[in-house]
């Protein structure tokens, strides 16, 4: 039977794994078991986890750490900060990519069998904020994440470069064919979300939006949310951090219980569970609906197949119709959110005329 240090090679790639955790951080293995992303390392000095670093390499995870430490200063919920090597540095380089080192948290992946598990998530996500808010980023000198205005209509440009390069192309592959629709739906919901940020006339760079806090996990999904020994929710997988309005956090956590449930009204409690905790203001709540109206998975899923060319293309054409599918089923919540956030918040949206019509294209705003 192989031994950990044969396993860990054998999952990473990297031939002297073993020989590198002893030289960078003086562990030797005992144990080794693949979770989720990362690989739980066991040591007679504990357990840690093993992921690769990312793009964000050290300063990433420096800045992370950096988060860390001002989280447990403020009091406010933890996170899994990343261990140093001998030489004070926070990520190692192997023969295949770099590594970071974390403390391994002992807790279970959150069932979402009952509303109270979701609930508890939108606690913990307004105190990570409300933790965060204050953190001296621009000190620090971190990259602020551009306009989304900008973002979006560079998006809708790379639209239209992508149906351009299919009709030239004179292929006939399905996925192609698949685009013709694709690509036209996603430009116009584009379009929407981009007219909606005109009309509310916010930014998320404005500094109403940046006061109230501009750190973001970025990749809030059901394998990234654990709750510890103590009961308490987690937040781990801290690679995709970004410096962004919450509204980012907010919406895509909203996105994700939707996904699951279909549910309203829990995400009015949701949202009500957020509120109590660390309110939003209008300009905040507006940020969040232009982001149900950008086709993120949609836009996501084109650039893999036609710009990155990181889809096999075997696989491109289900991928993107699954894209196309996750899209539509945000319509009920699209429609429902300005009265949803009426009900439980007492604010007023502007809404998207057309969305509440049976049929039709992108009309005005209205309240």
């Amino acid at each position: 039977m192989p031994d950990a240090r044969e396993k860990v090679a054998r999952w990473t790639g990297e031939a002297r794994i073993g020989d590198l955790l002893l030289a960078h951080y003086r562990l030797r293995l005992e144990g080794a078991v693949p979770v989720g992303g990362v690989i739980r390392l066991d040591t007679r000095q504990g357990s840690f986890a093993l992921k690769r670093a990312g793009e964000g390499g050290e300063r990433r995870w420096r800045e992370v750490e950096e988060l860390g430490k001002h989280l447990f200063a403020a009091k406010a919920i933890r996170i899994p900060i990343p261990l140093r090597t001998r030489s004070g540095r926070l990520t190692f380089a192997g023969y295949v990519h770099n590594y970071v080192l974390l403390p391994w948290i002992a807790g279970k992946p959150i069932a979402f069998a009952r509303p109270r598990d979701f609930q508890d998530v939108s606690r913990g996500l307004a105190r990570l904020h409300e933790g965060a808010r204050g953190f001296p980023l621009l000190s620090k000198g971190a990259d602020i994440r551009a306009s989304w205005i900008r973002l979006w209509e560079k998006a809708i440009q790379r639209m239209g470069l992508y149906r351009v390069a299919v009709e030239w192309s004179g292929r006939s592959v399905d996925v192609d064919s698949v685009l013709r629709d694709a690509a036209p739906y996603a430009e116009g919901m584009i379009t929407n979300a981009l007219q909606y940020l005109h009309r509310t006339q916010v930014d998320s760079l404005s500094p109403e939006v940046a006061l109230q806090g501009r750190v973001c996990h970025g990749n809030l999904h059901g394998g990234n949310l654990l709750r510890d020994e103590q009961g308490s929710v987690r937040f781990i997988d801290w690679n995709r951090m970004a410096w962004d309005a919450r509204a980012r956090d907010v919406a895509q956590w909203l996105l994700y219980a939707y996904g699951r449930t279909g549910d309203l009204d829990l995400l009015g409690l949701l949202l009500q569970d957020y509120q109590h905790a660390n309110p939003l203001r209008e300009e905040e709540l507006y940020l969040i609906y232009a982001l149900f109206l950008y086709p993120h998975r949609l836009v996501r899923v084109l650039d893999r197949i036609y710009g990155e060319q990181s889809l096999p293309p075997n696989q491109a054409a289900s991928h993107l119709m699954q894209a196309v599918s996750a899209e539509e089923k945000k319509f009920p919540l699209l429609r429902g959110f300005p009265h949803l956030v009426k009900e439980t918040l007492g604010r007023s949206l502007p809404r998207v005329d057309w969305l509440e019509r049976v049929s039709g294209n992108a009309g005005g705003f209205r309240r």
